[in-house]
C-alpha cells in the first residue's frame, strides 16, 4: 500500500506540474494576463542619450504617437518639432526603433527618383525621393546602406530628445481608447492592468505594426491579400540573423565582379547568392533566398534572408515557438550550407539573432483612400498627396518554393493624405506598413523611407488641424490645410515633386486587360518596367504569367501543368493553336478552335478581331501541307487571359 501510495503521489504531481505548465503557456499567450507585466518589470537597457519612463509624465497631450518603428519617431519628431506636447509609447520594447533596432533590418529601401534632370538632383547626390527627417537619419548613420544597428539607435534618441517627444515603454499592454467627437479629443487609459492611468490626446497617430489602436478605433481592415481572394495569406516574414568570421574582402570582390547584374556590393552592404535558395531547409515552411548583407562596426555581418512561411502575426506563443525553430534550422542547415558552397563563408559562426521578426505584412487598413496597384504603375500623384515613393512592387514569396516577384522598376508616385485616415473615423492617422494600400501597390510602399515619410506627414498634419480646432480628416476638403502642412514640411526640407512618366500600355488594345492583370499581380514589367507588349510571345513570358497567376491568385492553376499542354522550350515563340489547350486548361473546356472561345463569350469580339487578323499561312518545319496559324505577340496573351482568368474556376486549397 505504501509502495502504491508513492508511485500515485509521484503520478499526481507529474500531471499537477502539467497541468501548471499548460496554464503557464495559456497564459503567456493571454499577453495581458502575464505576472511579469502586471508588475511591470523594469527593462535591463538604459539609453545614455534618451530618458524614458513607464508613466505618462502629464494627463492631457498634443499629440500621442503609439509605436516607436522608424515611422513612429518619424511622426513624434515631426509633430515635436512644431512645439506640440508630444507623447511617445510603446509597449514590450525595451528601446525605440523597432523593425531597425530590435528585428535588426539595417539595410535601407532606397526610393530613387528617375534618372531625369530635375533642378534638385545635384544637390542630393544619392538621389532619393524622401528627404526631411529620412535624410537627418540617412546622415546621421553616417549615409550608409547598411547602416551600424547602434548608430541607428543613438541616432533614433537623439532625434527624439530634438524634438523634446516624452518617450514612454511599458510592459502593460493592457490599454483602452475612446474618441469623444464633441471634443475633438481621443481619451486613452495606459498600464491598464498595474496603473490605470487616462489621458487625452488632441490627435492619435498609430505608428503599431499591426495596427492595433486604429483597430481599437474601429477601423476596418483587410487581412493579408484578402482583396486577391487569399485572406490570411502573408508575404512571407523573416529572420535576421549575424555572423563572425566571414571574410568580407572576398565576399565583396565575389559579388562585385561576378558579371551578374543582380548581384553587388557597395561599403559595408552586400547582395546575392541566389543559389541559396535551394539550400536544403529541413521545415516545410522555411528556406532561404538570395543573400542581403550588412557589415556592422565590430566586423560581423546581419544577413537578411531566412523566410518563414504561414507565419502567424498575432500569435505571440508561436513566434516564441518558431523562433527557436528557425534558429536551429540556421545553425544546422543553412551556415554547414554557407561554409560548404560559399567563397568567404568558410569560418562563418552563428553569433545571434535579431530580438523581433521581420514581419513584412500583416492587415491592410480601409482607408478614405487607397493607394492602388494601377496608382504605382501609372505614376499616379493626387492632388492632395503628402508623401512619394517609387521603390519597385516587390512581392515575396509566401510559400516554400516559392521565389517571389518583382512587378515593376523605379516608378514615383504620390501618396494620398487619406491613405493614412482610417475611413468614417477621426482622431487618428495611421502610418505603419498597415496603412491604405491595397496589397499589390504595398509591395512598393511598404518601404521604411516611404513610412517615415508618411510619419512626419502625420505629424505636420496633427498641428495644423490643432491650431485650428479642427478634425483630422479635414485635410482632405480643406485646401488651405492641406498648402499648409506642405509649407511645414517643405520648411523642413521634404521635397514633394510630381513626375509624369510614358504609359506604352495607353496605345494597347489590351490596355484593359493588362489592367486588370496588374492589378491583380498576374502580370510583371519586371525590372525594366517593359511589358514587350509588341514582342513575340514566348514560352518564358507565359510561364512568368502562370507563376504569378499560381501563386497570386485563388485560381485553380499549376504552372507546369499548364506549362506541360505547350511543353516547348522557354525560348519558343507560341502560336495561337499551340495556346488553345493552356486556354481550355484555364476554362476546364476543350474547344478546338478559337472561334469557340468568342462563340461562347469567353473571348470578346475586339479581341478575336485583333488577333485573327495576324492569322499566316505557312508550312511548319517537317509538314508537307501549308496551315494557316496566328503568331501571338506578349498583349495578345494579356488580352486573352485578362478574359479568362475571371471565368476559372476557383481553387479549394486556398
Amino acid at each position: 500500500l505504501g509502495v502504491c501510495m508513492k508511485k500515485f503521489r509521484k503520478i499526481t504531481a507529474f500531471l499537477m506540474a502539467g497541468f501548471l505548465l499548460m496554464n503557464t503557456a495559456f497564459s503567456y499567450a493571454q499577453s495581458t494576463e502575464t505576472t511579469q507585466k502586471i508588475e511591470r518589470r523594469q527593462f535591463s537597457y538604459r539609453s545614455n542619450i534618451l530618458a524614458t519612463s513607464d508613466m505618462p509624465r502629464w494627463d492631457a497631450y498634443d499629440v500621442v504617437v503609439f509605436g516607436s518603428d522608424p515611422e513612429g519617431i518619424a511622426a513624434a519628431y515631426s509633430a515635436g518639432k512644431e512645439k506640440l506636447r508630444v507623447l511617445l509609447v510603446d509597449f514590450n520594447r525595451d528601446r525605440v526603433g523597432g523593425l531597425y533596432t530590435l528585428g535588426w533590418l539595417n539595410m535601407i529601401d532606397f526610393n530613387h527618383a528617375p534618372g531625369e534632370a530635375q533642378w534638385y538632383t545635384n544637390r542630393y547626390q544619392d538621389n532619393f525621393l524622401n528627404h526631411g527627417v529620412f535624410e537627418r537619419f540617412y546622415n546621421m548613420i553616417g549615409n550608409r546602406k547598411a547602416f551600424d544597428i547602434g548608430d541607428a539607435q543613438a541616432a533614433f534618441e537623439k532625434l527624439l530628445v530634438e524634438a523634446n517627444v516624452e518617450v514612454m515603454l511599458t510592459t502593460d499592454d493592457k490599454m483602452s481608447y475612446k474618441y469623444i467627437s464633441a471634443d475633438k479629443k481621443s481619451e486613452i487609459v495606459l498600464n491598464g492592468a498595474t496603473e490605470p492611468t487616462k489621458i487625452t490626446a488632441k490627435v492619435v497617430i498609430d505608428a503599431t505594426p499591426n495596427g492595433d489602436i486604429a483597430l481599437m478605433a474601429g477601423a476596418k481592415f483587410l487581412e493579408g491579400k484578402e482583396d486577391l481572394g487569399l485572406k490570411g495569406q502573408y508575404q512571407s516574414a523573416t529572420l535576421v540573423y549575424k555572423l563572425k568570421g566571414l571574410n568580407w574582402d572576398v565576399i565583396s570582390n565575389t559579388l562585385k565582379y561576378d558579371g551578374d547584374l543582380d548581384t553587388g556590393a557597395s561599403g559595408d552592404a552586400a547582395w546575392g547568392y541566389d543559389f541559396l535558395r535551394t539550400a536544403p531547409v529541413n521545415h516545410p515552411h522555411m528556406q532561404t533566398r538570395g543573400l542581403n548583407l550588412g557589415r556592422q562596426k565590430d566586423g560581423t555581418v546581419l544577413i537578411n534572408a531566412f523566410q518563414i512561411f504561414e507565419f502567424k502575426p498575432y500569435d505571440k506563443m508561436y513566434q516564441i515557438q518558431i523562433r527557436d525553430e528557425a534558429i536551429k534550422r540556421i545553425k544546422e542547415d543553412i551556415i554547414p550550407y554557407m561554409r560548404a558552397n560559399i567563397n568567404g563563408f568558410q569560418k562563418a559562426e552563428f553569433v545571434s539573432a535579431a530580438p523581433e521578426f521581420y514581419i513584412r505584412e500583416t492587415r491592410h487598413l480601409i482607408g478614405e483612400q487607397t493607394l492602388t496597384a494601377n496608382d504605382v504603375f501609372d505614376s499616379v500623384f493626387p492632388s492632395n498627396y503628402i508623401a512619394v515613393g517609387s521603390y519597385p512592387i516587390d512581392i515575396q514569396a509566401k510559400q516554400k518554393g516559392d521565389k517571389g516577384t518583382i512587378l515593376s522598376g523605379t516608378k514615383p508616385y504620390g501618396l494620398a493624405a487619406g491613405t493614412i485616415m482610417p475611413k468614417g473615423i477621426d482622431g487618428i492617422y495611421v502610418v505603419s506598413k498597415v496603412a491604405s494600400f491595397d496589397s499589390v501597390a504595398f509591395g512598393s510602399a511598404r518601404t521604411v523611407p516611404v513610412l517615415m515619410a508618411l510619419g512626419e506627414a502625420a505629424g505636420a498634419m496633427a498641428s495644423v488641424v490643432i491650431k485650428n480646432d479642427a478634425t483630422t480628416r479635414s485635410i482632405l476638403g480643406n485646401y488651405s490645410y492641406l498648402y499648409a502642412v506642405r509649407q511645414l514640411m517643405y520648411d523642413r526640407g521634404v521635397r514633394l515633386v510630381q513626375y509624369t512618366n510614358q504609359h506604352p500600355i495607353n496605345d494597347s488594345y489590351a490596355e484593359k486587360e493588362i489592367r486588370f492583370l496588374r492589378s491583380k499581380a498576374l502580370v510583371s514589367m519586371t525590372y525594366r518596367n517593359d511589358y514587350a507588349l509588341k514582342s513575340p510571345a514566348t514560352v518564358e513570358r507565359l510561364e512568368l504569367m502562370l507563376h504569378l497567376i499560381e501563386n497570386n491568385s485563388p485560381y485553380h492553376v499549376q504552372k507546369y501543368h499548364a506549362l506541360g499542354l505547350i511543353d516547348k522550350p522557354m525560348s519558343h515563340e507560341i502560336m495561337l493553336s499551340e495556346l488553345l489547350p493552356v486556354m481550355n486548361y484555364f476554362v476546364k473546356k476543350n474547344y478546338t478552335n478559337f472561334e469557340d472561345f468568342k462563340k461562347y463569350k469567353l473571348i470578346p469580339q475586339e479581341v478575336y478581331d485583333h488577333i485573327m487578323a495576324k492569322e499566316i499561312e505557312y508550312r511548319p518545319p517537317g509538314a508537307k501541307e501549308m496551315v494557316k496559324d496566328v503568331p501571338l505577340l506578349n498583349e495578345d496573351v494579356y488580352a486573352i487571359f485578362g478574359n479568362l482568368i475571371p471565368k476559372t474556376p476557383l481553387r479549394t486549397d486556398k
